[in-house]
């Protein structure tokens, strides 16, 4: 089957040591291809209050036919209340693309 777009999730976590665990975890399982870990600021309401604090942000990369599954996994796994789960389709180079959808589980 020829596929021309994969997607795209932007993921917040509490620390460094969650993003990798989470990251890792995905691999492990065959829900990413690849996942990039950075450091950002973070402002947001939460429960009445607004809240300033550092983050650590994944971006990973999976099929389109794993986004439903793999929500469903990452909020089960994430260990925030209400992860942020953010996602986008997206396209790429021919060879990045058939690199993610070989790295990923079939269903």
């Amino acid at each position: 089957m020829k596929r021309s777009t994969f997607t795209v999730f932007y993921i917040t976590h509490e620390s460094l040591a969650d993003a990798k665990n989470f990251v890792q975890e995905c691999l492990n399982q065959k829900w990413i291809a690849c996942g990039n870990i950075f450091p950002v600021d973070s402002a947001y309401e939460w429960k009445g209050d607004t809240v300033g604090e550092g983050e650590y942000v994944s971006i990973v990369k999976t099929g389109n036919h794993l986004v439903s599954d793999f929500i469903n996994i990452a909020e089960k796994i994430h260990p925030y209340d209400v992860p942020c789960l953010t996602h986008w389709e997206t396209q790429a180079n021919p060879s990045y693309l058939n690199w993610i959808y070989e790295c990923v589980r079939d269903e």
